[in-house]
């Protein structure tokens, strides 16, 4: 029953108490069965136009089995027949096929694609789908299409590196909108909605094959307006989401290209800093070697302190913008670590002495430890811890005497300190010291970049001892006491065996 003039036929058969059932497509000529008798009308065709009508009737039981089970199977897939009349009442058709055939399948696609009158949505399985398509039949049919103001979206995920190749193909083809979702959403199945009406699933069995035929499988067709809306909901939800990424993308490109601005300038500033910076210094020296009005020298003090400052600004500018360009390199070498302890320990006594502070160093292990790393980097980072604890051990003014110890040793067992897991081959190098401790607010942003509440200082110094130590296979983390009245820093390095 396909039209309304069926319908009252059907409904005086109903009214009469004869149960029906909508069958799609009957494969069958029409039959009769009761329990002792079946019935079988052949019709055919004469020379003349005429139609010639036979029948066949037994009662032989394989042949009352046999249309028994058929009549059976036919039934349970039937239709409620009130639903079927509902449908054709109201306009609403679904239908649905399978076509096993990669061929069939081509050609159903072309057939029903010159039938498309508003909108063609497609959802292709992966970015290999597309260049599939490009190879096989092209986009030309697609963009005829969109030419005569039919809307063509098409809808595929891939990756960043095939982006170049996919946009020369899609130049080719202005009028068809096409969208990229990420790579991670590819699928074995193929999508195609046509005017919110059908719907195509297509499998792909192979999605590495260039040619169409080989590379699909079986096409289900659907024909069925509540189906294909779902469909198309589900299309336009990931058509949105393609969009948001798409502007994710063009965003984060924009933050790159600023970015690389950004380092640009600064690697350029730091540079320019440094210029003027040696001759500064070099000059001021030779003026404090030549004046000896104790007022000028004050200025000339406050000159070099000042521009050492400029310099260690810019060293820690470039030594960031290597890290993040990963161009951080170790010039690594034996060497013993009580002996560049003692050295830095030299070169700050006077400094620390001008605030009554004095230094310890303890070596709990007899032997002379060594390490495998950059001299100068380790140096780097010790002297910055070092000299924090200068700035933040109490001046001479307080009456307790200010103190900074240092500490190397090699760890005998597994050591664990705030989550800090150190194995037995390393040797940690602790620096405790009785100033103020650590601000409770940056304790945890410790070891970021611009991590200070302090008014010296950029914040830089420990970002950059956490990333030299973390090159070495080291680790480095920090407590205040448990006084609240001072601080300890350790690190870890790699023994030389």
């Amino acid at each position: 029953m396909n039209n309304k003039e069926d319908v009252d036929l059907v409904r005086s058969y109903i009214d009469k108490g004869i149960e029906i059932r909508h069958v799609k497509d009957l494969l069958t000529n029409s039959f009769s069965l009761s329990d002792k008798a079946f019935l079988f009308t052949i019709g055919r065709i004469k020379e003349k136009g005429t139609r010639e009508h036979s029948v066949l009737i037994s009662n032989d039981k394989s042949y009352l089995n046999h249309y028994d089970d058929l009549f059976e199977n036919l039934w349970k897939k039937g239709i409620d027949i009130h639903t079927r009349i509902k449908d054709i009442e109201e306009g609403y058709n679904f239908n649905i096929e399978t076509i096993p055939s990669p061929e069939e399948s081509l050609k159903f696609y072309n057939e029903i694609l010159q039938t498309v009158k508003n909108e063609l949505l497609i959802l292709l399985a992966s970015s290999s789908a597309f260049f599939r398509i490009e190879k096989n039949i092209g986009y030309k049919i697609l963009e005829e299409l969109a030419n005569y103001k039919i809307k063509v979206k098409i809808l595929f995920p891939t990756k960043i590196d095939l982006k170049y190749t996919i946009y020369q193909i899609k130049t080719k083809y202005p009028t068809i909108d096409f969208r990229i979702l990420p790579s991670s959403l590819e699928s074995f199945i193929g999508l195609t909605i046509i005017d919110k009406q059908r719907v195509l699933i297509t499998e792909v069995k192979d999605d590495t094959k260039i040619n169409y035929i080989d590379a699909i499988g079986s096409t289900i067709y659907i024909e069925g307006k509540s189906t294909a809306i779902s469909y198309g909901t589900i299309f336009n939800s990931l058509w949105k989401q393609a969009e948001l990424y798409d502007e994710i993308e063009k965003a984060y490109e924009k933050i790159q290209i600023h970015d690389k601005m950004q380092r640009d300038f600064i690697d350029i500033a730091a540079h320019e800093l440094r210029t003027p910076i040696h001759p500064i210094l070099g000059f001021t020296d030779l003026l404090k070697n030549k004046i000896t009005d104790k007022e000028q020298l004050g200025f000339i003090d406050i000159i070099n302190r000042n521009t050492k400052r400029l310099k260690k600004l810019s060293e820690d500018i470039l030594e960031v913008s290597k890290i993040e360009n990963s161009l951080l390199n170790l010039n690594k070498e034996n060497f013993k670590i009580k002996e560049l302890i003692s050295q830095i320990i030299r070169d700050y006594k006077k400094e620390a002495e001008t605030k009554n502070i004095e230094f310890e160093l303890i070596d709990e292990d007899e032997n002379d430890l060594f390490v495998c790393a950059d001299r100068e980097k380790i140096s780097q980072i010790i002297s910055n811890i070092t000299s924090n604890s200068i700035k933040f051990v109490p001046g001479e003014k307080d009456r307790a005497r200010g103190k900074i110890s240092i500490l190397s040793q090699k760890m005998a067992k597994d050591y664990d300190n705030d989550d800090t897991h150190i194995d037995s081959n390393v040797i940690v190098i602790t620096i405790k010291d009785n100033g103020v401790g650590i601000d409770k607010d940056v304790l945890p942003i410790l070891f970021t970049k611009f991590a200070s509440k302090s008014f010296q200082g950029t914040g830089l110094g420990l970002y950059i001892c956490k990333s030299i130590v973390e090159a070495h296979g080291g680790k480095i983390w920090a407590k205040n006491n448990e006084d609240g009245k001072s601080a300890t820093f350790s690190f870890s390095l790699p023994l030389d065996n």
